[in-house]
This record gives structure tokens, sequence and C-alpha cells, in this order.
């Protein structure tokens, strides 16, 4: 809200000897105080309470431990900036609401040169504020608004002093949108106004009134509770304020499930879908899934004990389902891209080594691994067999194999036949090539791999776009 004068914004405020006649001494509470400067910069000190400051230190931990990571992994470091608006935002958040807050105080009396007398009081429709504003230059001696007891029937106005200037404003209670605790005061906040209660200073009319019992009057007025910034319970049992703070925590809590929610659901996907290497930190699916599905049991809990419903709510939830679905889809996706890019690591290397291409997309649709011991030598086979699924590099690869100068062969001599197991079926495709992977031989011999050899044996099938690769070692002629 612009600094502009008072007597713009509120209709009801009169000042000097055109002050509303009211019966004063018929408002529920009523509290007054001076504010010199020293209470002023206090106003303003509580406005930095300590979940607002465990927040702007958390960020900025935050954000220089993603930049540090930014630097030292150059691989993601346009993700890792990108991840640095979390926490950016969230210190912007908080740096905002504090900007915004001093913006709604009276611009006069954030004035150091005035003098400041504060009158609030409650009545049950609405608040009368009246402050008694002069310019300190002049020393004028400041008197309090009412004269004697609280008792007394009407108030007589202050005489007219042009070195000073007193103003009434009426405040429906319709209008607060927000009230907040601190340690020193209780900030009633409407659209564009700031208004305080100081606790440190009178307000009782009856002789059992407590601060508890004026927590619960405005409460009701206002339809709102009370945000508790700073929690000091005193020796008498306060329950609307224990009740405020268990509804303050809950709010903090929410703010913070929101937060983590976000952060689950969006370091996964950077740190793992946007990379060229894919999927390289799959378990961070797992962990920010779980985060989301223990943020979504504790707002349920919360809303459980709690009879109203906030955005908030509707916010962690809807944040944390999305981001359990997502993580759970490419958790499972990429877990399964990993096993597949495992299983076909040594095939890779064989074929890098042979200085031969196949197609680059594939799915597995198998992947076996056996092993038996026989005369105290351990025999092992893995079979992969792959499903080529781009139509272009499979024309490619298909063109290149059909060459009749190529090492891929379409019939088994004797020495072909005698390198494969007995249980292999060798007719499954059109195409064959053996690789002895300690020889770095294409196509040997049985007697060049028969005492000792790590064999690859690879069948195409270009019906049916598939291969079968097989790796198995021989020793002394024997193989599993």
């Amino acid at each position: 809200m612009n600094d502009t004068n008072i007597n713009d914004e509120v209709s009801d405020q009169v000042t000097d000897l055109e002050i509303e006649k009211k019966n004063f001494s018929h408002a529920r509470f009523r509290n007054h105080f001076d504010i010199p400067k020293k209470l002023y910069h206090l106003i303003i000190r509580e406005q930095f309470s300590k979940i607002k400051i465990a927040g702007l230190f958390f960020s900025l931990l935050a954000i220089v431990g993603l930049i540090w990571l930014a630097i030292t992994d150059s691989e993601y470091t346009l993700y890792l900036i990108f991840l640095t608006l979390i926490p950016l935002g969230l210190m912007t958040y908080i740096i905002l609401t504090i900007y915004l807050f001093i913006r709604k105080i009276d611009p006069r009396i954030k004035d150091d040169k005035n003098k400041i007398n504060y009158d609030i009081y409650f009545f049950k429709s609405t608040m009368v504020v009246r402050t008694y504003i002069c310019e300190d230059k002049f020393k004028v001696k400041m008197r309090p608004f009412v004269k004697g007891s609280l008792l007394e029937e009407e108030e007589v106005p202050e005489e007219s002093n042009p070195m000073c200037q007193l103003v009434q404003e009426t405040i429906n209670y319709k209008e607060v949108i927000r009230i907040i605790e601190a340690k020193r005061f209780i900030y009633i906040i409407t659209k564009n106004r700031i208004y305080f209660f100081n606790k440190a200073e009178k307000f009782k009319k009856r002789r059992d009134d407590t601060i508890d019992t004026f927590r619960k009057y405005l409460q009701e007025k206002a339809n709102l509770y009370i945000y508790i910034t700073t929690y000091s319970p005193g020796r008498l049992y306060e329950s609307y304020y224990q009740i405020d703070y268990q509804l303050t925590l809950q709010e903090n809590t929410s703010y913070l499930l929101i937060c983590l929610s976000i952060f689950a659901a969006l370091s996964p996907i950077c740190l793992n879908l946007i990379p060229e290497m894919k999927y390289q930190y799959v378990w961070l699916f797992w962990l920010g899934g779980a985060l989301c599905l223990i943020d979504l049991l504790a707002i349920l809990f919360m809303h459980y004990k709690k009879s109203s419903t906030t955005w908030r709510f509707y916010t962690i939830i809807s944040i944390s389902i999305v981001g359990i679905i997502a993580t759970f889809v490419f958790g499972i996706s990429g877990s399964i891209i990993n096993s597949n890019i495992a299983a076909t690591e040594d095939l890779n290397n064989v074929i890098e080594q042979m200085d031969i291409e196949i197609p680059d997309q594939s799915s597995l649709n198998s992947n076996i691994q056996l092993s038996k011991d026989i005369d105290d030598q351990t025999f092992y086979r893995n079979e992969l067999i792959q499903t080529f699924t781009n139509d272009e590099e499979i024309s490619s690869f298909e063109a290149t194999i059909a060459n009749s100068e190529t090492i891929w062969e379409t019939q088994y001599s004797d020495d072909n036949l005698d390198l494969i197991p007995d249980d292999l079926d060798s007719t499954v495709g059109d195409y064959h090539l053996f690789y002895d992977e300690i020889r770095e031989t294409i196509n040997p011999t049985y007697a060049q791999a028969e005492n000792n050899s790590i064999i690859w044996y690879l069948i195409y099938n270009s019906n049916k776009d598939m291969m079968y690769s097989y790796n198995y070692n021989i020793i002394d002629g024997v193989m599993y």
C-alpha cells in the first residue's frame, strides 16, 4: 500500500475537534500506550521470528550447497541451478512478507519526527483506533485520551492543537484478515493497515480479565485464530494460547510439507530425466516417493485434528499424489532401463571390440544367467534376447549384414557347430557370428577355442528383428 494520508483511505476517520463522540467506557477491552522510536524498532524486530530466521538460514544454506554442486559437477550445472529456485523462492517469500507487513504500518508512526499516543478500543462489532500524533520538535507534552477512570460515561476530546493531530479509525471485525501474536504485541491486520495491541500495557476492564480472555474475545469477533510467532507460556493456564500455538505449529508444518513435496517431486526428475545420461540416480525416485507419501499421511493426520480445511491442505495433497505417481512410474521405468543397460554393457563392449554396429534402440526380452561346476571348474552361460525397435536403424543394420564381405554368416561349418553348446538352438535366426574374447578373434575355429576361451555367439532373426546373444566359456573342450 502506498504511504498516502490516512484521510484518503479510511472513510470513518475524522480529526481534531471533529472527533466522533463515542461512549468509550462501553468498550469491552481498551489498550493505551506510547510508540517511541525504540518501540517501533521492536515492532520491526518482532517480524523476524524464529521460523522466518530458520527459513532464511536454511534457504541460504541450500542455495550455497546447490551452487557448489553445480560448479563441481558440470553435467548437472543447469539442473542444480534450476533447483536453487526452490530455496530462493522461499527466501523471497519470507522477505516479501516482512516488507509488505512494514508497508502496512501507518507511515506517520514510522516517522522518527513524531511522538505518538496510541489507543485501541474493542466493541461488540467494531474496533476504534485513536492515534494522537505530535511533531516531536515542538516538545509537546503527551496526554492519555481518557482522563480518570475507564468507567467515565463519555470522553472529552483533546483540545485542538496545531502541532498535533488526533486521528480516529473505526474498523469492522470482518475487515480483519490475520491476527499475529509476538512476544510484545498482538498485530491485528486488515487489507490496508496493521493495528497494535501492547500486551505489556493495561487492557483490563474487569478484575478477572486476562490476556487469554482477550484472545478468546478477539478470535470470536474476527472468526480467526491467532498465529503465534513467539510462544512464551506463563505460570497461568492459558487454554486459547495453547490452542493457537498448536494451530500455528500445524500451519508452519503445512508450509514445510509444501516445500518438501515440491522438492521431493522435482529433484529426482531434474537429476534423472533431463541429462544425457539418464537414470543415474534412480534411488532418488524412491526417496522422493517416500517423502511425498509421508507428506500426504502427515497432512491427512493434521486435517483430522482440525475442523477447517485450508488451501494448504489441498495443495499438499495434490503435489504429494502427483509426486507419488510420477516417482513410482519413473522409478520403475528407470530401474528397468538401468537393468537393461547393465545386462547389455558387456555385449556392447564386445560389439565395440569387433568394430561392428548394431541398432541402438532396443527392448530386452530376456536376461538369463546360468552356471555349473564340472570337475572343479566353473562353467557359465549368459543369454540375452533383444528386439530392435527403430525401423531406420534396423534397415541400415540388415543392409550391412547382407553384404557378402561382412563377418556375419548364413551357413554353419563343422567348426561352427562344435563351438555351440548342445542345448542351444542354432536355427532361431538368419545370420550368426562367433567371437573369442580372450584371443579377440572373430569366427575362430574349434581348434583355436577349445582349450581356454570366452565365446560370444550372436544370432540375428531378420523376420522378428531380434538378436540372440550367448556368452559362455570353454575349457578343454567342455562348455555349458
